[in-house]
Parts: C-alpha cells; sequence; structure tokens
C-alpha cells in the first residue's frame, strides 16, 4: 500500500467514527446518508449499509431520501420481499420519486441484459487473477472480493472470489472464504463442487472430500457424476 493510499484509509477510518458519532448523538438523516456512503467507500458489505438505512427509516420514517437509498441497497443485496415493502412506503410518501421511476424501467430484458454482462464481467476477472502481470492480477483480485462484499447473498461471486485467490497462492484467505461462503451457499451441484475443490487446494483436503461427496449427491447427470468421480480421486478418496 502506498503512502498516499494509507493516508486515505486512515482519513476514510476517522471520518466513518466521527459519523457513527453524529448519528449516535444527533441521528439526523444526513448523518445516515453521510454515514452510508462513508462505509460502502471503505469497502463494507452492502449489509452493513442495509442495516444503517433501516435504523435510518425507523427514526425517519417519512423522509424519501432514506427510502430511496434504502430501496437501491435492499435490491442489490436480494431482498425480494423487503424491497416490495419499500417501494409501497415509497410511492406512498412520495409517488414521483426519481427511484420509484428507475425500478418501472426495470425490465425482465434489461435484468437478463445486467446478469450476462455480471457474469462475462466474472469470467474477465477470473482470467485476469491467472495473469503472469501481478498488478492485473491482484486488480483482479480485489474486484473479485468487492463482487463479494457488494452481493453478500450471492454464492457464486464468494466462489470467485476464493479461486481468485487461490490462483494467486493466497491459500489461506481462499480457505477462509470457503468456509464462510458455506453458510450461504445455494444448495446446488456447482457450489457444493466449486467450494469443495476450494478446500481440498487449500490443504483442507478432508472437508473438501466431504462437499465433493455432497456435489456426488447432488449430481443431476452422468458428466457431473464422472467431473466429480475425478475430483475425488485426485483428493486421494477411492
Amino acid at each position: 500500500m502506498s503512502d498516499q493510499d494509507d493516508r486515505e484509509l486512515t482519513w476514510t477510518r476517522l471520518r466513518t467514527g466521527r459519523l457513527r458519532e453524529l448519528v449516535a448523538v444527533r441521528g439526523a438523516e444526513e448523518d445516515y446518508i453521510a454515514l452510508v456512503r462513508a462505509v460502502l467507500a471503505a469497502g463494507a458489505p452492502l449489509d452493513e449499509a442495509y442495516e444503517l438505512l433501516r435504523e435510518a427509516e425507523q427514526r425517519h420514517q417519512r423522509s424519501v431520501t432514506v427510502l430511496e437509498h434504502l430501496a437501491m441497497i435492499t435490491a442489490q443485496t436480494g431482498r425480494d420481499a423487503e424491497l416490495d415493502r419499500v417501494i409501497r412506503t415509497l410511492e406512498g410518501v412520495d409517488p414521483t420519486s426519481r427511484v420509484l421511476r428507475i425500478f418501472d424501467e426495470v425490465t425482465p430484458e434489461s435484468g437478463r441484459e445486467w446478469a450476462e454482462n455480471a457474469e462475462a464481467t466474472q469470467r474477465r476477472l477470473l482470467d485476469a487473477a491467472g495473469s503472469e502481470d501481478e498488478q492485473e492480477a491482484e486488480a483482479a483480485v480485489r474486484e473479485l472480493a468487492q463482487w463479494a462484499r457488494s452481493f453478500p447473498a450471492n454464492s457464486t461471486y464468494a466462489v470467485n472470489h476464493g479461486f481468485g485467490l487461490v490462483m494467486r497462492g493466497r491459500y489461506d484467505e481462499a480457505r477462509q472464504v470457503a468456509r464462510d461462503t458455506r453458510g450461504i451457499e445455494d444448495g446446488s451441484f456447482a457450489d457444493a463442487f466449486n467450494l469443495g475443490q476450494i478446500l481440498c487446494m487449500t490443504d483442507a483436503r478432508e472437508e473438501g472430500v466431504e462437499l465433493l461427496r455432497e456435489a456426488a449427491r447432488r449430481a443431476g447427470s452422468d458428466d457431473e457424476r464422472e467431473i466429480v468421480a475425478e475430483a475425488l480421486a485426485q483428493a486421494g478418496d477411492r
């Protein structure tokens, strides 16, 4: 980390601490919004921003600004039922809200396009994480980490972050990411298989084999069963 980066990080921490004090003492809606922006700029997970905005909503129930920020963060964290509630509340407070127009413009087609672009970005970042250019590779891993933090309920992004760390030889971090991801994995074959691979590659063979066996139970085709059998054989499990 450069001296400039270190100074910026120190300033961000000091500013965030001051804003937390303001929220605790005064709790104005602008204090909450400033704090949310500060924690996100510091790389905090979206869940932290969501909890702050829920607290702000309880104190400022008719604040259009708070509700608009809450709607955007809620959408990004995948809380669909909560998003419906926030949208209905916002409609009652300000039917002309710009955020309502944004959600009105979201179509199934635009949603699919966003998902396709996100998938392509993940593939690009994983390719870059394996680059011989150290700066490019480390930048890709940082971006994968940001995706995982921004979408904490999305196990695919967490898995990709884990694989990126493995490519960089950061095995302790990758192992911890895989263990943490077990708490949000979606019950799919892919999650069990990928997490099992990461754990096997990071000296957590017993945990990895356990997940690979689970992947075998989830397999829905002969091809899936075959690749699990190969992975188990490579892990020394017969």
